[in-house]
């Protein structure tokens, strides 16, 4: 509106613009804004499906291969603990183990926690409980919130669900 309020203030009164013409820009400058506006809804869109797929993670078992700085490739695996985003907007998976894996550098995920020999479910979900609660600075006992909610099945088909908050 502030371009057509001043294209008027400056026009030719000899010559002035015709309705069709006014009509047309109006339309244009609407088309804009409108395609404008959906571009944001759509980002925004795309933002939240992006941060509840990372999300979606947490609890799961899931590796990947990272390059150091000489090149050298390691492989990352862990429970997926917490998820952060960079200012350019790249998921990065926290894991159980300290380590950070790139969304994008993830190889497999499993719904399954690979258990030792001698380690029952409840031991290993102690274990990440505290994990949790050394990573967040807190021996309080909801370290996450009501946001972390995980299920956990060995090999033999047992259950252990696990929610923290």
């Amino acid at each position: 509106m502030k371009i057509l309020i001043a294209q008027l203030q400056q026009q030719d009164p000899m010559n002035p613009m015709s309705n069709e013409a006014m009509v047309t820009q109006m339309s244009a400058i609407r088309d804009m804004e409108m395609n404008y506006t959906l571009t944001q809804a759509l980002q925004q869109m795309t933002n939240e499906q992006r941060f509840a797929g990372a999300a979606g993670l947490i609890g799961k078992y899931v590796s990947g291969v990272v390059e150091d700085g000489d090149g050298d490739e390691t492989t990352l695996e862990g429970v997926v603990t917490g998820v952060r985003f960079t200012e350019k907007g790249k998921a990065i998976l926290e894991l159980d183990t300290g380590a950070q894996l790139p969304l994008e550098k993830m190889t497999a995920v499993q719904a399954e926690i690979p258990v030792d020999g001698d380690e029952t479910e409840a031991s290993l979900a102690s274990k990440l409980i505290q994990q949790a609660r050394s990573k967040s600075g807190t021996s309080n006992a909801n370290p996450l919130g009501s946001l972390a909610s995980f299920g956990l099945q060995n090999t033999n088909g047992l259950n252990l669900g696990v929610t923290l908050g």
